[in-house]
């Protein structure tokens, strides 16, 4: 079997991850808060909305049809389809090339996440115990979003954002399913996707979600469009390692944004999710283009390295955070402030005791389980398709 080499690591694609855990923390902590009036859990709404001006700003001409939360969730999405296949790639040629991804994914995604998710859980119970309400978030129901597979198990979310987690790993299970064909730059698991998409949009197979709720979704088929969007980074991936024409990667591209939006508008998804993951699929591919060395500055870096264990942790223990400190009279800004300041610090310490630790883990152990099949030549050139 012939496999295409892999590509280095992609500068501007690493960046772009804290550019979107910026957007989460702002989209979050500013314009979801605000619309909230500060009520989350047990906490009561205030009287007026913390953030002047706010509202004004979402309801203009412009910003009506833009949500930052989905553009940084797009952002995510693009990046994963964009970096995945590399891994793809450079295991396609070993035996046991599956098992050693699926260990990578498994140590780099979940320990992080079930600790993040620990401190949702931690937060939500120090909002009861605050205003002396009753707590009830059973652990049948944590472990199934600790699994991110809680979906299929028909449990509600808890933290509001592993959803977007429960994607990657049904994006896991599609790369997967066409390991070979991903792995040698076929384009036919690209129509595969945009078909079953199109098939399945007008059962409703889409995630429904309600702001401020809990959420029971038991459609196995809700994260196809989504999927189908982050499969879009897979085609950027097979023109930067030479597979693809310019002209037939811009065109395919075309092609799959065409059929989410199609996709988007029977389904009834979010009004603003065609024109939001549109903007960011077009800023995307400019700095494909014409930035792809950007490395985003010291302070992007910085937000890019803890991106995962923020945004693991961030939501549930900053809505409480902030509504606990406007019970005491902390200027909405300031509370603001110091809730950003006490998440980052918190995700910084996640990613040195727990995110970087066991995703080198995950890595040794491949890298031990290739070594013990024995040698295998994994960057092999190939013809094109």
């Amino acid at each position: 079997m012939s496999i295409i080499k892999p590509t280095s690591k992609i500068e501007f694609a690493n960046s772009l991850r804290g550019i979107a855990v910026l957007l989460v923390l702002f989209g979050h902590y500013v314009f979801v808060f605000n619309y909230l009036k500060g009520q989350y859990g047990s906490f009561p709404p205030i009287n007026q909305y913390p953030f002047h001006g706010v509202n004004e700003f979402l309801n203009s001409p412009i910003m009506r049809n833009f949500n930052f939360g989905q553009i940084a969730v797009a952002l995510f999405f693009l990046v994963s389809g964009l970096v995945i296949p590399n891994s793809v790639a450079s295991l396609a040629n070993a035996k046991i090339g599956r098992v050693a991804f699926v260990i990578g994914r498994i140590f780099r995604i979940w320990p992080t996440y079930a600790i993040g998710l620990l401190i949702s859980v931690y937060a939500l119970w120090l909002n009861t115990q605050v205003n002396s309400a009753a707590f009830y978030q059973p652990w049948p129901r944590i472990f199934a979003n600790m699994s991110l597979f809680r979906d299929w198990m028909g449990e509600a979310q808890i933290d509001g954002v592993v959803w977007t987690l429960e994607t990657e790993a049904k994006f896991y299970l599609f790369v997967l399913l066409f390991w070979s064909a991903i792995s040698k730059g076929r384009l036919y698991p690209i129509a595969i996707i945009c078909i079953a998409a199109l098939v399945a949009a007008p059962e409703k197979a889409s995630y429904e979600g309600t702001l401020g709720a809990l959420v029971t979704s038991t459609n196995y088929l809700w994260a196809l469009p989504y999927i189908l969007y982050m499969s879009i980074g897979i085609v950027f991936n097979y023109h930067l390692r030479g597979i693809l024409s310019t002209k037939l990667m811009l065109a395919v591209v075309s092609g799959m944004f065409t059929t989410f939006v199609i996709v988007a508008k029977v389904q009834h998804m979010y009004g603003a999710v065609p024109t939001s993951y549109g903007a960011t699929l077009l800023a995307f591919a400019l700095m494909y283009f014409f930035a792809r060395n950007w490395s985003g500055g010291p302070v992007i870096r910085f937000y890019a390295k803890i991106s995962f264990p923020l945004y693991a942790c961030h939501a549930p223990l900053g809505y409480s955070g902030m509504a606990y400190m406007l019970t005491l009279s902390i200027n909405p800004y300031a509370a603001l402030a110091i809730q950003t300041i006490i998440s980052t610090g918190l995700a910084w310490v996640l990613h040195l005791l727990i995110e970087s630790p066991t995703h080198n883990a995950g890595k040794f152990l491949g890298k031990k389980l290739i070594a013990v099949e024995g040698p295998s030549i994994v960057n092999a050139k190939a013809s094109q398709p």
